[in-house]
């Protein structure tokens, strides 16, 4: 996130914000990763954007369906608008002390945003006042590797090959000014969920989380 952003405030939970562009495996990773947590002994809660379940992610639905035109900034505001919607849901359970998955959050809509030539200062302050990640994981794949692993029924987003080209080139140049953790996306998912579970043990662990042993190696 951009330097000129406040820190977050002290709070008992952590937020691990997932990006990267369609297909990335973001899903899946959050996924395998609340499992895991479980399993040591620590409660979460997973979160997806767009939130179709809100009245403004319904509008996003028709929109990404292409039932719906806006221009770049009225799409944009309502990408912001529906994480705004679960702003109370997510304090409420970083206050309880959980982890929170986040499957695509402020940066997604920062990096695409940027693909449509607005603005990165408009896009940023458009999420200002939302909980801050602790930590963001881009996946990282090129557009070919998001084709080839789904090519039918694809939203508006994804079936725009140089979009995605865009966003991949944003997230990457967010990544390096944000200092998130990359991670390669094109490899085996075990390979991937490894890293990633590395790096967020070694963060709950710093924060005082009582671990238990994994009973298990791989996800």
């Amino acid at each position: 996130m951009n330097s000129s952003m406040k820190r977050n405030p002290p709070r008992a939970g952590v937020l691990f914000a997932f990006e990267g562009i369609d297909q990335s495996g973001k899903k899946t990773l959050s996924a395998l990763l609340m499992e895991r947590l479980k399993q040591v002994g620590i409660q979460g809660e997973i979160i997806s954007f767009p939130d179709y379940t809100t009245p403004i992610g319904r509008e996003l639905k028709f929109y990404l369906a292409g039932e719906r035109e806006y221009p770049p900034q009225t799409r944009h505001l309502l990408f912001a608008a529906n994480r705004w919607e679960r702003k109370r849901d997510i304090e409420s359970w970083l206050q309880g002390e959980k982890v929170v998955l986040a499957n695509r959050y402020v940066a997604s809509g920062v990096a695409y945003g940027m693909a449509h030539g607005l603005e990165k200062d408009w896009l940023w302050n458009l999420e200002e006042g939302l909980p801050k990640p602790d930590q963001t994981f881009l996946i990282d794949i090129p557009p070919q590797v998001s084709f080839a692993r789904k090519m039918k029924e694809r939203d508006l987003y994804e079936e725009q090959t140089d979009l995605l080209k865009r966003a991949r080139e944003a997230y990457l140049d967010l990544a390096s000014e944000g200092h998130w953790a990359v991670l390669d996306g094109t490899r085996e998912m075990e390979s991937v969920f490894s890293d990633l579970f590395g790096g967020v043990m070694e963060i709950l662990s710093s924060r005082g989380y009582k671990i238990r042993p994994s009973p298990r190696t791989h996800p």
